[in-house]
């Protein structure tokens, strides 16, 4: 038996609470489920479990704005976990969008948000001939060193299960070119280069916390590339990173002449990442700077972005470094030097 004298009312109920593919899913399910009988309504048996919002202890309240928010269970039963609804502001009701079970805490997105960012830092780095994990052998090859991988299926595998989409397929078919079998052991076709590495010692910020998705921000940010971005997706149940970004995220519009890395002072940093840009965009690598950070770089305004603009910042720290009273702008000082 159940609690409506009539299906319209039953479909009032679920309108009443939900929306979207929810509540046509929900009216869908009904529609095949309840039969009326003696102008009762009765729903037909199913021996199957089913999944239910253990709120007992309460929720937690996220991804709060004017028009929408996500709660948690604090609780979950044992066969589905915790539940997620995620709630819209429609016609001056508030009304579930969508629900999933079994999703993590974010205390727990963190700790896996920050361990796949290690994890690709470390594809990353052997990818790139990091000393860190390899040792050069030619002018050509470095052997890998890391005894993780002694066979390109090794390293396939720690690729398979950091990353997916087409960052995974663009790593593996790049991996396939550049990995071989050198005497016995494990070598990369690449130069040492500097590469985009996520500084994760002071944590991350979680953000668009959605269904199956999520993306992590580190706090900190490196010299070189500034704060990274891991934009993640939920496969069989397992987390991927699909993309992921440096710098352009994280960097305003317009920045300060000279001050490349956005740490708000110009100096030998700076400079060197002057030289990094200059070196890659010789040989036609992407650098990975935005445009805003490549108009700060070319600090004498002559168009490119070069060894002259290294020394110029260079210059510029020495005599800033060592005044004992007003320091000049970077733009007074190029302007002093003609």
């Amino acid at each position: 038996n159940v609690p409506f004298s009539n299906y319209d009312e039953l479909k009032a109920c679920i309108n009443n609470f939900s929306t979207g593919q929810v509540s046509e899913s929900l009216i869908s399910d009904a529609g095949s489920s309840i039969i009326i009988e003696n102008e009762k309504l009765y729903v037909k048996s199913k021996a199957i479990s089913f999944p239910i919002f253990m709120t007992e202890n309460g929720i937690k309240i996220t991804s709060q704005t004017d028009t929408s928010f996500t709660a948690t269970t604090t609780i979950g039963n044992e066969l589905y976990g915790k539940g997620t609804a995620y709630f819209i502001l429609k016609d001056g009701r508030w009304l579930i969008d969508k629900y999933e079970f079994g999703a993590e805490e974010n205390d727990d997105l963190n700790d896996v948000a920050i361990q796949m960012m290690k994890d690709l830092n470390l594809i990353l780095a052997i990818i790139n001939a990091s000393p860190q994990y390899t040792e050069r052998i030619d002018d050509e090859y470095s052997k890998i060193t890391d005894t993780r991988f002694e066979t390109l299926y090794d390293f396939h595998v720690l690729v398979e299960k950091t990353v997916a989409g087409d960052l995974r397929q663009e790593i593996l078919v790049e991996t396939s070119e550049t990995f071989t079998d050198i005497n016995g052991a494990l070598c990369v076709k690449c130069p040492a280069r500097s590469y985009y590495s996520f500084i994760t010692d002071e944590g991350v910020n979680l953000s668009d916390i959605g269904n199956g998705t999520f993306s992590a921000t580190t706090v900190a940010s490196s010299d070189l590339y500034g704060k990274g971005t891991a934009y993640f997706t939920l496969e069989d149940g397992l987390w991927y990173i699909s993309k992921y970004e440096f710098g352009s995220s994280e960097q305003p519009a317009e920045m300060p002449l000279g001050d490349i890395n956005g740490d708000a002072k110009i100096d030998a940093k700076d400079a060197s990442v002057v030289l990094v840009e200059y070196s890659k965009m010789s040989t036609g690598e992407d650098t990975g700077l935005t445009d805003a950070q490549k108009s700060s770089a070319d600090v004498n305004n002559d168009g490119k972005i070069d060894a002259k603009d290294s020394s110029v910042i260079l210059a510029y720290y020495s005599v800033a470094s060592t005044a004992t009273g007003e320091v000049p702008t970077l733009q007074e000082f190029v302007a002093s030097q003609g």
